[in-house]
C-alpha cells in the first residue's frame, strides 16, 4: 500500500490541517525523482562515456538546474514548516490532555468523597394505599420520607457517576488519537526524508540542513511514552472505579474497540461469507421455482393476503442493511458519525452489525422459501416441509424482529444500543422541549422512510388478530385507519416543532432558515394528509396531486442547497462546495442525481394508496417503492452525516465535551512539590495523593507565538502568545481554529465553541471580511499548487523526450 493511502486511512479527519502535507512534498520531489530514474536507465543501458555525456547534457540545462534548485529550496522550507506545525500542535494538544487528566483525577476524589458522605441506608419503598398512608404515625411518615430522600440522593450519585465514566472513555479516545497523530506524522517525516536522500542528485546545493530539521522532532520523542502512561492509568482508573464489581473484561473490550475500528475478525469474515453463499443458494432456489412456473407475480398463491406480512419484515431488514452500508461508508472515509449521533463508550462496530444482520436475514430467507414451497404445493417436498400452517411463518419473523428491538432486559440483544434508541425516541418526541440536539431531528427523519413497513406491521396485527382468535382470514382494509396516515404526517409535524424550538432558542422567527424549513416540513406533512383524505373526496385528491408536485420540487432543492450544502459560491468543485469529506466529486454528482430520481418515489411511498391512484395493484410494486425509499434514505444519511462531519472539522472536535459532574472542594486542590522536571519513570506526587502533570511543565525557552489566519473567527486577532516547549513558530491555518485555540489555551479549559447547526449559521455569526480574506488566501495557495503542477508537466515532457532523443528504453 502506498504511504499516501495509508496516511489518508489513518489520519484524524478533524486534525487534517496539522498533518504533514506528504502529497505536496512528494510533488516537489517528482522532477528530481524522474530525472534520477532517467539517469539510472542511461547508466544501465549505455557505456560509461555515453552516460557522462548524457548526464552533463541534462544537468547543464539552465532551466532544469534552476527548477531542481528551486524545488529543493521549497521542499526544505515547507518540510521545516510542516515539522514545526506538527510539533506545535502536539504540545498544544498534549497540554490540553494533561489539564483534562488532572481534572478527571480530582473528579475521582470528589466522587469518593460524595459516596463516603452518602447515606447508604436505602430500603425499597413499600406500596401503600391512600387509606394506609393516612393511618401512619409521625415516626413512620418520617421513615418513609428518609427512604425517598436517600433514594433520590443515590439516583443522583449514580447519574453523576455514569457521566464521569463517559468522560473517562472520551478522554481515553483523545489520548489514543494524539498517539496516532504523533506516530503517523513521525512516519511521514521519516519516509519523505528517506525519499529525498534517495533521489537527491550530487552536485546540487541544499540551503537547509534536513538532518538538523528532523532533529527538532526529538522535542516530542518523550511524549508518546508519557501518553502511554496516561492511557494505561486511565484504563486502570476506569476498571477500578466503574467496573470493579462488574466485568473488567467487558471494559477492556470497549476500549479495544476504539483501536480496531476497521478490522474484521476472522469469525466475522467467515460468518459473512457463509451468509453470502447461503443467500445465493436460496435466491437460486427461488429463481428455479420461478423458471418452472411457480411464484408467479400475478398469482394469488404466494402474493395473497399473507404477503404484506412478509413484505414488512423484508423492508425492516433492508433498512437495517442500508444503515450498515452507511456505517461502512463512514468508516471507510473516516467520517466521525459517533460524535454527531452522541454514542457513548459503547457502539456497535461494523463486524457486529453485519453479524446480527446475517442471522436475521438468514432466518427470513428460510421462512420465506418454506412459505413459497408450501403455498405453491410443490409435490412431496411441500408435504415433508409442512410443520405448521404457512400463514403463521411471517408471524415468527415479526416476533423475532420485535423481540430484538424491544427486548426489555439488559443481558442480551445489544442492550446498550436499545438504550440509545430509547433516548433518541424520547428526545425526538418530548426531550427536545428542554434540550434540542441536531441528532434528534436526524432521527425523526428516519421514520417517514419506514412508513411502508409500519403500515405492514399494522396490517399484520389486524390479520393475525382475526386468524388466531377467530380461526379465519380477514381482509383487513385499513385504508380509513388513522394508523395509516400517522407515519407520513406525525414525524413531519414533530419536526416542525423542532424548528419552532430552535427559532425560540435563537430568538429569530421570521425569514430564517428555520422558518423556511418549518414551511417545507409542513408542506411534506400535507402530502400524506391529503392523500389519506383523497380516498373520500375527489377535491382532496386534486389537492394531493398539487401538494405532491410542490413538495417534490421544494424537497429536491432544499436537499441540494441546504442539507448537502451544494452550490457554494466560488467553490473549486463545480456545483458543490470547497470542503468535501469524500474523495471524489463524481461521487457527489452521482448521489445528487440518485437523490433527485428517488425523491419522486418518496412522495408515492409515504402516501397511502398512491399505487391505487395510478391503477397499479401488484403488491410487489409496493415492495419496490419501499426499497426505493430505503435507497433514498441511504443517500440522505450518507450526505447529511458528511455535512455534519465537515462542521466538526472546522472546530477540531473529535469527541464530545468532557463532563465534570462532581463539585470540587477547595481542600481537594492538588499541591505540587517543587521540581525542575519530571519523567515517565518518576512522576511528581502531589500532596492530595494524585499524580498530575499540569504545573510540572517547565519551560526552557520563550513562549511560543502561533500566527492564526482564521477563516471564520469572532475577531481579527492575529497573534496568540502562550506557553510551549517550542521556539517561536508561525502557523498559517484556515478554518475555525481561532476561537478554539483561544479557549483551550486560556485559563478556562472548556472550549468556547459557538452553538450552531449548519455552516450557514456560522457565516451569519462572524465577520464576512475575515471569511473572504481566508478564502482569497486559500485560492492563492491552490493557484500556487496548480502552477507547480503545470511546471512539473513541462519538465516531465523534457525528460521523457530525452528517452527518445538518446534512444534509452523507458522501463
Amino acid at each position: 500500500m502506498k504511504f499516501t493511502h495509508y496516511l489518508i486511512r489513518h489520519l484524524i479527519p478533524e486534525w487534517i490541517k496539522f498533518y504533514v502535507n506528504f502529497k505536496l512534498l512528494k510533488t516537489y520531489l517528482s522532477i528530481m525523482t524522474i530525472l534520477k530514474q532517467f539517469l539510472l536507465d542511461v547508466k544501465q543501458q549505455k557505456t560509461k562515456s555515453e552516460y557522462k555525456f548524457i548526464k552533463s547534457q541534462m544537468l547543464n540545462n539552465p532551466e532544469m538546474i534552476k527548477k531542481l534548485k528551486q524545488d529543493i529550496d521549497n521542499f526544505t522550507l515547507i518540510l521545516d514548516e510542516e515539522v514545526q506545525k506538527v510539533i506545535a500542535f502536539t504540545f498544544f494538544k498534549y497540554k490540553d490532555l494533561v489539564s483534562k487528566f488532572d481534572k478527571l483525577c480530582l473528579q475521582l476524589k470528589a466522587m469518593d468523597s460524595d459516596y463516603f458522605n452518602l447515606n447508604k441506608f436505602i430500603v425499597s419503598l413499600p406500596f401503600l394505599f391512600p387509606w394506609q398512608r393516612m393511618s401512619l404515625n409521625r415516626q413512620e411518615q418520617r421513615q418513609i420520607q428518609l427512604i425517598k430522600q436517600n433514594k433520590t440522593q443515590m439516583d443522583n450519585f449514580v447519574f453523576k457517576q455514569n457521566q464521569l465514566k463517559e468522560s473517562f472513555f472520551r478522554f481515553y479516545v483523545e489520548v489514543q488519537q494524539l498517539q496516532s497523530f504523533i506516530e503517523v506524522n513521525g512516519e511521514a517525516s521519516r519516509k519523505i526524508y528517506k525519499k529525498f536522500k534517495k533521489q537527491f542528485l550530487r552536485g546540487l546545493n541544499c540551503q537547509g540542513n534536513l538532518d538538523k530539521l528532523l532533529e527538532k522532532q526529538k522535542q516530542i520523542q518523550e511524549i508518546p511514552k508519557k501518553l502511554k502512561f496516561i492511557k494505561d492509568q486511565t484504563e486502570s482508573d476506569i476498571i477500578k472505579y466503574f467496573y470493579q464489581h462488574d466485568n473488567p473484561k467487558k471494559c477492556r473490550e470497549f476500549l479495544r474497540s476504539y483501536t480496531h475500528l476497521n478490522k474484521f475478525p476472522l469469525v466475522n469474515i467467515f460468518s459473512f461469507g457463509f451468509f453470502a453463499g447461503f443467500t445465493f443458494v436460496f435466491i437460486l432456489i427461488l429463481l428455479v421455482m420461478r423458471y418452472d412456473g411457480y411464484i408467479d407475480p400475478n398469482s394469488d398463491k404466494v402474493f395473497n393476503s399473507v404477503f404484506p406480512c412478509f413484505r414488512g419484515t423484508a423492508l425492516f431488514l433492508i433498512y437495517y442493511w442500508i444503515l450498515a452500508f452507511d456505517v461502512a461508508g463512514w468508516n471507510y472515509f473516516n467520517i466521525n458519525y459517533k460524535l454527531f449521533l452522541g454514542f457513548n463508550h459503547h457502539f456497535s462496530t461494523l463486524p457486529q452489525i453485519l453479524s446480527r444482520l446475517t442471522i436475521l436475514s438468514s432466518i427470513f430467507l428460510v421462512l420465506f422459501v418454506l412459505y413459497c414451497i408450501q403455498m405453491e404445493s410443490i409435490g412431496k417436498l411441500a408435504e415433508d416441509l409442512i410443520i405448521i400452517d404457512p400463514r403463521y411463518l411471517p408471524l415468527f419473523m415479526w416476533i423475532i424482529l420485535l423481540v430484538y428491538v424491544f427486548y426489555p432486559f439488559k443481558t442480551m440483544f445489544n442492550p446498550e444500543g436499545r438504550n440509545w434508541m430509547y433516548i433518541m425516541i424520547y428526545g425526538s418526541f418530548w426531550g427536545y422541549l428542554f434540550t434540542l440536539e441536531p441528532r434528534f431531528t436526524f432521527f425523526i427523519d428516519q421514520i417517514p422512510s419506514l412508513s411502508t413497513p409500519i403500515r405492514d406491521l399494522n396490517y399484520s396485527s389486524c390479520y393475525y388478530y382475526h386468524l388466531i382468535l377467530y380461526g379465519q382470514e380477514y381482509e383487513c382494509d385499513l385504508k380509513n385507519s388513522i394508523v395509516t396516515v400517522l407515519p407520513s404526517t406525525l414525524p413531519f409535524l414533530v419536526k416542525c416543532l423542532h424548528y419552532v424550538k430552535r427559532s425560540y432558542d435563537r430568538g429569530q422567527y421570521y425569514n430564517t432558515e428555520d422558518f423556511w424549513n418549518f414551511l417545507k416540513t409542513l408542506q411534506a406533512a400535507q402530502v400524506g394528509l391529503f392523500s389519506f383524505l383523497g380516498k373520500q373526496n375527489h377535491t382532496y385528491f386534486i389537492i394531493w396531486i398539487l401538494s405532491a408536485i410542490v413538495s417534490t420540487i421544494w424537497q429536491n432543492w432544499w436537499d441540494l442547497k441546504k442539507d448537502f450544502l451544494f452550490f457554494e459560491s466560488n467553490s473549486k468543485y463545480k456545483f458543490l462546495r470547497n470542503d468535501l469529506g469524500y474523495n471524489s466529486p463524481n461521487l457527489y454528482y452521482g448521489l445528487a442525481v440518485g437523490n433527485f430520481i428517488l425523491r419522486t418515489t418518496w412522495v408515492l411511498s409515504i402516501s397511502p394508496d398512491a399505487c391505487n391512484y395510478l391503477g397499479i395493484k401488484n403488491e410487489l410494486f409496493v415492495l419496490l417503492l419501499g426499497f426505493f425509499e430505503m435507497m433514498r434514505r441511504f443517500i440522505n444519511n450518507f450526505l447529511k452525516m458528511e455535512k455534519e462531519h465537515i462542521i466538526n472539522l472546522r472546530t477540531l472536535r473529535t469527541v464530545q465535551d468532557l463532563r465534570m459532574p462532581f463539585d470540587i472542594q477547595s481542600e481537594m486542590q492538588v499541591c505540587y512539590k517543587d521540581s525542575p522536571h519530571w519523567s515517565v519513570s518518576s512522576f511528581q506526587e502531589p500532596v492530595s495523593g494524585f499524580e498530575s502533570f499540569e504545573n510540572d511543565l517547565v519551560l526552557d525557552v520563550q513562549p511560543n507565538e502561533i500566527m492564526i489566519t482564521p477563516q471564520h473567527g469572532p475577531q481579527n486577532i492575529s497573534m496568540l502568545s502562550r506557553k510551549s516547549y517550542l521556539k517561536p513558530v508561525q502557523l498559517s491555518l484556515d478554518g475555525d481554529f481561532q476561537w478554539l485555540c483561544q479557549s483551550i489555551l486560556s485559563d478556562n479549559k472548556q472550549p468556547m465553541i459557538p452553538k450552531r447547526e449548519t455552516i450557514h449559521d456560522l457565516i451569519k455569526i462572524y465577520d464576512q471580511q475575515i471569511i473572504e480574506q481566508a478564502k482569497q488566501k486559500e485560492k492563492l495557495e491552490l493557484q500556487r499548487i496548480k502552477s507547480l503542477k503545470e511546471d512539473n508537466k513541462y519538465f516531465k515532457k523534457i525528460i521523457y523526450d530525452s528517452y527518445e532523443k538518446f534512444k534509452v528504453f523507458n522501463k
